[in-house]
Parts: structure tokens; sequence; C-alpha cells
């Protein structure tokens, strides 16, 4: 946003003007602008602030500051951030964003959002660029997606797969393709970055997992699990035959 004062043009977030009448709170390390047409939930921040300390413990990192702007849902958020029109905002009723200086905003109409607080903390635990697809995956490993928890997403995939037996999980490599399966609550290239994400912290652990994330090439990332795109589906077909395995405390 632009100032114009005589010769002297002066810009400026324009959220912080979308949101200036917005009301503002504290809740531990998260700074909260809320929109008048919600009601907070002392509830829901306080677990989420009770998973930025699980999360600052796992990755070995300091509590983040984070500025959490809670929209009612979608199309607010992108006009607080000063789109007139995106198709996200009517693609879905719900939705979130990590966006820069540890800012998140929500359009859930709720004062948590895990998977995007995941992005911010493992952009402060991963130094460099981070593969986008494992990037979506952890988040949607510990955080969820889409209102559902990650487990549920795992359920979906497996009955889609024993439905489309021919289904091939290389196919499904990029995190930014929009295919979705039941009844479009299920991002596939989500939850297939997921259990390989899930796959990792298995068989490897935590810091096998932070450094194929921290490949921004997919074949490399694969290859330090001795994973590729031959042999992609046996592992993951295999993976999803077991119990969910959680990191604990997710």
């Amino acid at each position: 946003m632009a100032s114009v004062n005589g010769s002297t043009v002066t810009f400026s977030h324009y959220t912080n003007y979308a949101t200036r009448n917005w009301v503002k709170r504290k809740q531990g390390s998260i700074n909260y602008i809320s929109s008048p047409n919600r009601d907070f939930s002392n509830s829901d921040a306080q677990e989420q602030e009770k998973f930025t300390q699980f999360l600052a413990g796992f990755f070995e990192v300091k509590q983040i500051p984070i500025t959490y702007y809670s929209c009612v849902n979608a199309e607010e958020l992108f006009r607080v951030r000063g789109f007139d029109f995106n198709m996200q905002m009517f693609l879905h009723k719900t939705g979130g964003q990590a966006g820069f200086n540890n800012d998140l905003y929500s359009g859930n109409n709720r004062d948590i959002y895990n998977h995007e607080v995941v992005h911010l903390y493992l952009n402060k635990a991963v130094k460099g660029k981070i593969n986008s697809l494992l990037n979506e995956g952890l988040a949607t490993y510990m955080g969820g997606s889409n209102e559902m928890e990650y487990s549920q997403h795992r359920a979906n995939l497996l009955s889609y797969i024993i439905e489309n037996p021919d289904f091939d999980f290389a196919q499904y490599l990029n995190a930014y393709d929009t295919f979705y399966i039941n009844q479009d609550s299920t991002s596939v290239p989500y939850t297939v970055g997921a259990l390989i994400c899930e796959l990792a912290y298995k068989e490897c652990g935590k810091d096998l997992l932070l450094q194929m994330i921290g490949e921004p090439d997919i074949d490399k990332a694969f290859a330090l699990l001795g994973l590729n795109k031959a042999n992609l589906n046996q592992r993951l077909r295999a993976l999803l035959k077991h119990q969910v395995y959680l990191i604990p405390g997710t």
C-alpha cells in the first residue's frame, strides 16, 4: 500500500491497513490478530501454544514469535493480503498460508493451524532451500491438512488405492498438483509426501528426515533413503499395510 504526502511516497504492508481494526491479543509466543467476524477461542490458542512448544523441542530451536492472522474463511484471508480475486479464494472454504517474517494466515475460522505452524518451524530448522514435496509432506504428517489429521488422509489414500490398483505414487510428486480425493478433502501429493516422511522417520529417524527435506532435488532426497521412482510403489504400499507410525507428541 502506498501513501502519498507531497513529494514523499511511503509504502507499507497492506495487511497492516486491512487489519487495523481487528482485535489483537497474545497467547504465549503467538500474537493473534483476529477478524471481528469471528469469536476467539482460548482453548484453541492454548492448544496451539502447546504444539509450538513441542515443535521447538523437536526441531531443537527457540520458540518463534508468530503473528497469527485469524480469518473466517479463505476469501477473507486473501482479501486481507490484498487480493481482489484469486481462484483459491473460492475453491475451498478453508485454507492457510505461512508467510514471511513468521506470519501465519489462517482461513479456517479457528485459532489453531498446526500444518502452517510446522512450515514456520521447518523453515527455521532447515537452512537453505527446502524440498517442496517433503515440506508439505512433513506439515501434513505432523500437523494434518484441511482440518483432518494425517491418519485420516492416509486411510483415505489407502481406500483409493484399493479401488484403483494401478495407482502409481511416482505420478504424484509435485506438491502443487491439485489432485484431491474423498470429496476433495485429501490432497494426494501432500499425502504421498507425508508417507515418505513417515517412512524416513520410521526407518532412520529425525536427522535423516530433515536431511532429506533439506535436499531440493527429489531424486537426491530419495537416494538418502534408498528410494527411487522404480521402488517407490513397493516401499509405500508396504508401509500402508501397517499401522501409522506417528512422531510422539503429534
